[in-house]
């Protein structure tokens, strides 16, 4: 039973990783993750599986470092509302945190050097040899110009225990998110009554 188990995780492990670089490949193509318009417009044509193929766009952005957080965000609030804006943008990044310090974890600089490339690891590096990289990594969190999604993979490398880690990031994210997305929705709902008159 436990082998049988063991097998079934590492199978859809497997279909996951395929349908994820799938994603990737076919949302690259159709150039969504370079243009703002075309994501708006893409997400609009899905009707109701809008919110769920954002979630994943949006954790992949923070997993694979192919889009910006700064692109995906905003999408999120324009076209979802504030609130639900808010939540697929807390939840999805909160997730790809975490399996960046999870990878991190489990395959070490290897891998995160091949995901991120050669200039941001020495950049996250950087961080790492900082005195109390634990605390320069919490303090990083709330503040948006930090580079979170490297600092989540250099954490993994770190010495930092998960259970830290996890509270870090689920405590400072909403702030963040929640200044962001709600000056976002707010500022497109003014420009748009300003533009109509």
């Amino acid at each position: 039973m436990k082998n049988t188990l063991s097998r079934l995780v590492n199978i859809l492990t497997l279909v996951g990783i395929v349908v994820t670089i799938w994603a990737c490949i076919h949302f690259y193509r159709m150039g969504i993750f370079t243009s703002q318009e075309k994501l708006e417009s893409y997400m609009s044509s899905l009707g109701m599986a809008a919110p769920l193929v954002f979630f994943m766009i949006s954790f992949v952005q923070v997993v694979l470092p192919i889009i910006p957080g700064a692109l995906t965000i905003p999408v999120g609030a324009i076209l979802f509302g504030a609130r639900l804006g808010f939540f697929l943008n807390y939840s999805s990044i909160c997730l790809g945190s975490l399996v960046n310090f999870l990878l991190a974890r489990k395959y070490g600089t290897t891998v995160v050097r091949s995901i991120v490339g050669d200039r941001q690891f020495a950049k996250g590096l950087a961080w790492l040899y900082k005195d109390n990289f634990k605390w320069a990594f919490a303090s990083a969190m709330v503040f948006p110009v930090a580079p979170d999604d490297l600092l989540c993979y250099i954490a993994g490398l770190s010495n930092v225990q998960f259970k830290f880690f996890f509270w870090t990031i689920i405590l400072s994210k909403p702030w963040t998110l929640f200044v962001y997305t709600i000056g976002t929705s707010w500022l497109m709902t003014y420009l748009f009554k300003w533009m109509g008159g």
